[in-house]
Parts: structure tokens; C-alpha cells; sequence
């Protein structure tokens, strides 16, 4: 495993913050992923 991706809601702030303290990265947003319509941001780690 080279990479971990994972999405959360934009609209969940404290997620974002929680993954981004752990060095996830921001790759993008894909709209209407969730629900509703809700957006999701998209995150990614290295491992290697």
C-alpha cells in the first residue's frame, strides 16, 4: 500500500481538519457525491 484516499463531506469541517492534522491532502471535490447533493472532498496520504 503506497497511498491511502478517502472523502468526507465538505460540509463536515472537523473531519477535514481531523484528516488534514494526520497529513492528508486535499485532492479535490466531487459534486453531489453524497445525499441531498451534498459534496464530498476527496483526501490522500502517502505512506511511501
Amino acid at each position: 500500500i503506497r497511498q491511502i484516499r478517502l472523502e468526507a463531506r465538505a460540509d463536515n469541517r472537523s473531519a477535514i481538519a481531523f484528516y488534514r492534522s494526520l497529513q492528508f491532502v486535499p485532492l479535490g471535490e466531487v459534486a453531489g457525491y453524497y445525499r441531498q447533493g451534498i459534496d464530498a472532498v476527496q483526501l490522500e496520504k502517502k505512506l511511501i
